[in-house]
């Protein structure tokens, strides 16, 4: 485990990764003004990619990179720290799905929801940075689970109407990894000086005591 004051130290001296691969995020066309979604690393094969919070584009714009696709990181075995900016608001399914040797990731507070298998196979997840506070983690939609409710069961006599005798929750495999790492939350991503009070989550347990972070 690593402390996010010592992690920032990483963060601050980290420049952005270069050969990486965006598009509009309106497929329909590309405009300069419109959000970018990183796509592919391209042929970055660095162990720690820093995703920029803006890509410069031919007509000198810088339009915002807002989201990451699902095959952007999918089946990556070299990177092991994956530095979202705080512009990223959307993760796309598996984006992260058999990186193994991810150990670190820093996650923006817009980010309201880990869609399905995210972090699937990431048996090596230590730390995930998260921007926002406790509160803002908890509304988080973690994929992990489904309703299901059956289509057969107990007609009500007298009405059209069934009792649905088998309703259940069903397992979906994949994020299995954000329970069992240390969730580190509200961590500066920008270039703030502040000292935010942290609260520390261990192994999906949390640490009650908060500390302070220098730097």
């Amino acid at each position: 485990m690593i402390k996010f004051s010592e992690y920032k130290k990483i963060l601050d001296s980290t420049p952005e990764s270069e050969g990486l691969e965006f598009k509009s995020r309106y497929f329909w066309h590309n405009m300069w003004r419109y959000p970018r979604i990183l796509v592919s690393l391209g042929d970055n094969k660095d162990p720690v990619i820093r995703v920029p919070a803006e890509v410069e584009t031919q007509y000198n714009c810088k339009p915002p990179v807002t989201a990451v696709s699902g095959s952007a990181f999918r089946g990556n075995e070299t990177v092991t720290d994956i530095i979202l900016p705080p512009s990223v608001s959307s993760i796309g399914t598996g984006a992260f799905a058999n990186c193994t040797h991810l150990k670190r990731i820093t996650i923006p507070k817009k980010v309201t929801c880990i869609p399905e298998a995210a972090f699937g196979n990431c048996r090596e997840l230590e730390d995930i940075y998260y921007e926002g506070s406790r509160e803002e983690w908890s509304r988080v939609r973690i994929v992990h689970e489904k309703h299901e409710v059956g289509l057969t069961g107990e007609l009500i006599p007298g009405t059209p109407v069934e009792v649905v005798r088998d309703e259940r929750l069903e397992h979906i495999p994949g994020n299995e990894a954000l329970y069992c790492c240390n969730i580190h939350l509200n961590c500066d991503l920008g270039e703030s000086g502040a000292d935010p009070q942290l609260h520390l989550y261990v192994g999906g347990k949390e640490i009650t005591e908060a500390f302070t972070v220098k730097g």
